[in-house]
């Protein structure tokens, strides 16, 4: 008797091609949303650079036009307790973002010592103050006038081209002109043993006592008004000031910093500030802040943040005027529009420095930059 056969029972074998099919298609959406997902972020990502940058050059824009106004009525920038130090607290953005923080503070630049135009007695004055001893720091005067300077006649303990040919460990000669950036010092014999980043004098914080004492930026004199207090005890000794004169006179009538009734010098002439030169000696300090550097800050939420920094050159006082009242923005969008790329400014920004040159204030130097938290 023959018996039926059983058909191979095929329900496992297509379970599990079904289970493989389904891994397969999940392993492929996944894939294609992930990619998606970078996409979008990434094109959410540079849509928020654009937007925290073009709020930055409008507070940057804002804070031109608030110096301006300090120039218009006042003639004269000569301390940020006039109120232009924080311009948004002197006149707010006409708009608000929700989670984004605005951070703008100008700085005086002239508060430094302007290393192009001090003389050699004055650093070797400065660089005593530091601690450097003074015959280091005669020969480290004699050393940087050699590097500077158009001719070829050594000081008696300086360095000129031959020195620094028969140096093997010198790359460079002396550039006959004032140095561009401060680093240049690690090239100048004398101050590579104490500028030089592998040096001890370098980790003890010489160099960045220098670089927070002096600036290549501006040849100005140094204003009273906003130089901290170890600056300003080096510029009363180099100009024979009062020091006591000096701060009794800042701190107001009750003669406590900080109280409220703190004054600020508006008269080069004034008796607190009068100077002990010799004959020919020119006076470092003022009363006037000829270079500022505003710094911005954005930061939107705990994703991103944008910095923008300008250093912005005053010119002559502006004469009083009646000033011209902007058109405010219907609705609470930035009315500045920047490119993308900085290289390639736009009619916007050409105008702001236009305005900017108007009104005797030129931005000479500008950074950006941008973190994503």
């Amino acid at each position: 008797m023959k018996h039926p056969k059983h058909k191979t029972p095929q329900k496992g074998a297509v379970l599990i091609a079904v289970l493989i099919f389904m891994f397969v298609l999940s392993f492929i959406v996944v894939q294609f949303v992930e990619e998606v997902h970078e996409r979008l972020r990434y094109r959410m990502q540079v849509s928020g650079d654009e937007e925290l940058r073009r709020i930055a050059y409008d507070c940057l824009e804002h804070s031109l036009a608030v110096l301006d106004e300090f120039l218009l009525f006042e003639g004269t920038l000569y301390s940020p307790q006039q109120g232009w130090g924080n311009p948004l607290v002197y006149e707010p953005l006409s708009y608000e973002v929700e989670g984004l923080d605005m951070q703008v503070n100008i700085i005086d630049e002239t508060r430094k010592i302007s290393l192009s135009a001090i003389t050699e007695e004055q650093l070797v004055l400065l660089l005593e103050q530091m601690g450097i001893d003074g015959f280091e720091a005669r020969r480290l005067r004699d050393t940087f006038f050699d590097w500077v300077d158009q001719d070829d006649i050594p000081r008696l303990q300086g360095a000129e081209s031959t020195e620094y040919q028969v140096d093997a460990t010198k790359e460079f000669l002396p550039s006959n002109q004032m140095i561009e950036e401060l680093e240049e010092l690690q090239f100048i014999i004398g101050f590579d043993t104490w500028f030089d980043p592998q040096s001890y004098a370098w980790q003890a914080g010489y160099y960045n006592m220098f670089k927070e004492l002096v600036t290549l930026k501006h040849n100005h004199p140094v204003n009273l008004n906003s130089v901290n207090p170890f600056i300003l005890e080096i510029i009363s000794e180099l100009d024979g000031l009062n020091l006591n004169d000096i701060n009794y006179y800042k701190a107001g009538r009750d003669f406590t910093p900080g109280s409220g009734d703190d004054r600020f010098f508006t008269d080069i002439n004034a008796d607190a500030i009068t100077p002990d030169l010799e004959e020919g000696q020119e006076r470092l300090s003022g009363v006037q802040a000829h270079l500022l550097r505003i710094q911005i800050q954005l930061d939107y939420r705990e994703y991103s943040s944008f910095y923008l920094e300008a250093l912005v050159n005053v010119g002559a006082s502006a004469e009083a005027a009646e000033p011209e009242t902007p058109e405010q923005p219907e609705t609470p969008v930035p009315p500045v529009s920047v490119p993308a790329d900085p290289n390639e400014p736009d009619d916007t920004e050409e105008e702001s420095e236009n305005s900017a040159d108007a009104s005797n204030l030129s931005i000479i130097e500008i950074s950006e930059s941008y973190q994503d938290v």
